[in-house]
């Protein structure tokens, strides 16, 4: 069953209705391919590609996003994720509403990671937070931090909001 608008009152109606079930005007018959179309469920094939492509945004989301578990062994370990994640941390520390800060995903195009050796680690990314007004912002920055060898410590070495 397929729904097209009636030619005298532009309200919907069934392919398979005799008339308008609205104004009663006699439904105009459908040849050729509107007729395949309507009798093979045609139009449903737009709406399940839209449906598939929303389901694997959802998945790439779901999938995408770390545990704070899994950030935590980043940072022990030292991985660019962990001192992006880090660097998000110091960050925090200087925003006037901490709470309200949202972070892109640590990968590019949102968030740029380069690696300058020793441990050192480059983070260029952006937080959309609360300014004192309580309008949100998005502030760019860069970060520069160091793995300290000894425990699960970072050392910041440069940051520019």
């Amino acid at each position: 069953m397929a729904l097209f608008p009636c030619p005298d009152c532009q309200r919907e109606m069934s392919d398979l209705a005799p008339s308008c079930p609205h104004c009663g005007r006699p439904r105009v018959p459908v040849s050729g391919a509107r007729a395949q179309q309507a009798r093979s469920g045609g139009g449903h094939g737009c709406l399940i590609s839209v449906l598939v492509v929303i389901i694997g945004v959802i998945l790439l989301a779901f999938l995408g996003s770390r545990s704070p578990q899994e950030r935590a062994i980043d940072q022990a370990q030292g991985t660019p994720d962990g001192a992006a994640y880090i660097c998000q941390e110091f960050v925090k520390d200087r925003l006037k509403a901490p709470a309200t800060a949202t972070f892109p995903y640590v990968h590019p195009p949102e968030t740029t990671i380069t690696t300058l050796g020793s441990g050192a680690y480059r983070v260029s990314s952006y937080v959309d937070a609360q300014n004192g007004f309580g309008a949100k912002i998005r502030t760019s920055y860069t970060c520069e931090v160091q793995k300290i060898q000894a425990g699960d410590r970072w050392k910041l070495r440069h940051l520019q909001m």
